[in-house]
């Protein structure tokens, strides 16, 4: 199991860095280290049992509400989430948009207003894992 830091903790060897690498290079990366001090020719096969990335949640009036995938390469900012999620619906209100995230085991809620972003009068938010986005409805 890889451990937030991107470590797998082992026997002999204790904590490997396997953040950013493939299946084989992790394979050889072990291997070489227990042929190091250990082991005479050791054996070594990683298998993905599950892949579990970092995700957003995006709840309310959007067309597809849901969860969705942070990549490391390409951060996801709040308009690009809302988009992914298929915009907003015509009820949606737009400029009472929350962002609730956990920040050091407090959950802390922020109230954007999106059609500032559009405008340019401000910019996008980038968001983080776990954050979750609730668009509400909006009243006349």
């Amino acid at each position: 199991r890889i451990q937030k830091g991107g470590f797998i903790d082992m026997p002999l060897i204790r904590k490997v860095q396997v953040e950013a690498l493939t299946v084989y290079e992790i394979e050889d990366k072990i291997t070489a280290l227990l042929a190091k001090d250990y082991l005479a020719n050791p054996q070594v096969m990683i298998t993905v049992n599950e892949y579990h990335s970092d995700n957003i949640i995006v709840l309310g009036q959007v067309v597809k509400p849901g969860t969705y995938a942070l990549s490391a390469n390409e951060p996801i900012t709040l308009l690009r989430a809302i988009s992914m999620a298929g915009g907003f619906t015509n009820i949606a209100a737009m400029n009472n948009v929350k962002i609730v995230r956990m920040e050091e085991g407090k959950k802390t809620t922020k109230t954007v207003r999106c059609s500032e972003i559009i405008d340019g009068k401000k910019e996008d938010i980038l968001l983080e894992p776990g954050d979750i986005v609730v668009i509400p409805e909006s009243f006349w």
